[in-house]
């Protein structure tokens, strides 16, 4: 084959190699184009997911951070409460000793109380001691409260220092010859007590052995004496002294 031949063939190859290689180079840079964009799609959704990783860390440390204050807030609480709670105990054991401290002279002067009821004239006994049974109450209920009790005692105590000085006529009933009855009464104080029922017959409450006992009085002139003290004062003309029948000492 001559030169000029293989000349012309190789310039016809290479006419007929170039289009080709154009369109390789085409479809090259469109298959790159397109992994492009797929990267920077991956990059976009991986800087989206990381951005989205960041804010849930970032809660994430908020919430531990709330949590971690919220743990301390209550281990202070705990303390506190652990202080007051020790306080308290302390407080209530000192209140207790002080309770039982008040207590006992409490109980003592109800009981001396008491024993000057019985012990005196018998006007109104039975109220008297049923009000000292209710100032018991303060003292071995389930709750003592000795100061109440001390209180309602010095007030009981004071009545009964102002009617032991007084001359007054009042009713009560009374157990006379073992039987209950209601009479009108004078009473001088807390030394003596006179009645009158209401068939008339007088009488007084005498110590018979360290017991109080209401007798009719056997003397004409002892119950003239008490007869004339109920009309003094059922007429209200209590004007200068009094005479009064009293028992003969010893007797």
């Amino acid at each position: 084959m001559s030169r000029a031949v293989s000349m012309t063939l190789i310039a016809l190859s290479l006419a007929l190699a170039i289009p080709r290689v154009a369109d390789a180079q085409s479809a090259d840079a469109a298959r790159v184009a397109k992994l492009r964009r797929e990267v920077d799609e991956l990059a976009s959704k991986l800087a989206a997911k990381r951005a989205e990783t960041q804010d849930e860390l970032r809660a994430l440390r908020v919430e531990r951070a709330e949590l971690e204050r919220q743990v301390r807030l209550e281990r202070v609480r705990a303390r506190t409460l652990a202080e007051l709670a020790k306080k308290s105990n302390e407080t209530a054991a000192g209140a207790e000793s002080r309770l039982q401290a008040w207590l006992e002279p409490t109980r003592r002067a109800l009981q001396a109380t008491r024993g000057y009821v019985e012990s005196s004239v018998p006007y109104r006994k039975t109220e008297r001691l049923q009000t000292l049974d209710k100032i018991a109450v303060d003292i071995e209920g389930p709750r003592p409260d000795p100061g109440r009790a001390v209180t309602r005692l010095w007030r009981f105590v004071e009545e009964e220092e102002a009617w032991a000085t007084e001359v007054a006529i009042d009713q009560q009933a009374i157990e006379l010859a073992g039987q209950r009855s209601l009479v009108q009464v004078i009473r001088l104080g807390a030394a003596i007590l006179y009645f009158q029922t209401p068939k008339g017959e007088l009488g007084w409450a005498r110590q018979n052995g360290g017991e109080w006992q209401f007798e009719v009085v056997g003397s004409s002139l002892g119950r003239e004496v008490i007869a004339s003290l109920f009309r003094s004062f059922q007429q209200n003309r209590r004007v200068g002294p009094m005479t009064l029948w009293l028992p003969r000492i010893g007797k």
